[in-house]
């Protein structure tokens, strides 16, 4: 019910507002780019051991941040390398609609 009273631009103008500032567009690209390429760091991880998953809690942060990070710069790199090249390319040919 949110996300409709979002798009019809009748849920807390003032919340609406702060969420539409150009500030979210950079973020929100890493965050998707970053959800789609965990997975892959994940199985390149946890295929590679040789030996069973240590559960102890600073080998679980250790984990969190090593996947995190590792997921946000092949993020950043896969948008360097692959979504603004597209963005530029598609302004170009169609005048608008990239950032």
């Amino acid at each position: 019910i949110i996300m409709i009273l979002c798009f019809l631009g009748r849920f807390l103008p003032l919340w609406q507002g702060f969420m539409h500032l150009p500030l979210w567009q950079p973020i929100a690209k890493l965050s998707y780019s970053a959800y789609l390429i965990h997975t892959a760091v994940l199985i390149l991880d946890f295929c590679q051991r040789e030996s069973p998953i240590a559960y102890a809690p600073s080998a679980f942060g250790f984990n969190f941040v090593s996947f995190t990070m590792c997921s946000l710069l092949a993020a950043f790199a896969v948008y360097i390398l692959v979504e603004k090249p597209a963005s530029n390319l598609q302004m170009k040919v169609f005048g608008a609609g990239g950032d």
